[in-house]
């Protein structure tokens, strides 16, 4: 039962809160794998909140690794748009829907 309210809660902050941040997961744009959000909402559904809480700490520490990369990545080549990097990689949706292209994306724990 906590599991699906933990997973509603998420799918709200996807649908009315991130759209509004401004910016996209660097996980994410990074790897092309599923949002932090989304890889957190379907890990709870899995193996339910408190393997979550275990497990989210370190996708978060991959994001900002992540962001690191792509910050250094744009310093040294920088692309059409200008930011180094796609905000918006093929095989994600776009944020406010945070789907992944194929549903094996965002079963990765780690």
């Amino acid at each position: 039962m906590l599991r699906y309210a933990a997973a509603q809660a998420i799918g709200s902050y996807q649908r009315h809160i991130s759209p509004k941040k401004g910016f996209a997961c660097a996980f994410r744009v990074h790897t092309g794998h599923c949002s932090c959000s989304e890889f957190a909402r379907r890990f709870v559904l899995r193996a339910g909140v408190w393997r979550l809480l275990h497990v989210l700490p370190r996708r978060f520490i991959k994001c900002r690794n992540a962001s690191i990369a792509l910050s250094e990545s744009q310093a040294k080549e920088p692309g059409e748009n200008g930011t180094g990097h796609d905000p918006y990689p093929k095989d994600c949706a776009v944020i406010g829907a945070a789907e992944c292209g194929s549903n094996a994306c965002c079963f990765w724990p780690f």
